[in-house]
């Protein structure tokens, strides 16, 4: 059996630790603008936004693709256009 390094570990865990905090602040910000959202839903929506990201179909400043898909991805989770476009 394969045995990680420490390091390795440590990263990984360093990395999951960043991304919950992130999708944390985002569904905080979230449910304060536009209200109650399922987690999942709200899971779900934001990993469709974030996996958009390496779309190489970019505008000036990465400016449009990620907006594009947080308001795709809610609008699919059941979110009202307008409260997804906020």
């Amino acid at each position: 059996m394969m045995m990680l390094n420490p390091r390795v570990l440590a990263g990984i865990a360093d990395s999951l630790a960043i991304v919950f905090c992130l999708y944390l602040f985002a569904y905080l910000v979230f449910v304060k603008i536009a209200g109650p959202i399922p987690l999942p839903a709200f899971t779900v929506a934001i990993s469709l936004a974030v996996m958009a990201s390496i779309i190489p179909l970019q505008s000036i400043g990465n400016f449009g693709t990620f907006e594009a898909f947080w308001i795709i991805g809610f609008v699919a989770v059941g979110v009202p256009t307008e409260m997804a476009i906020i």
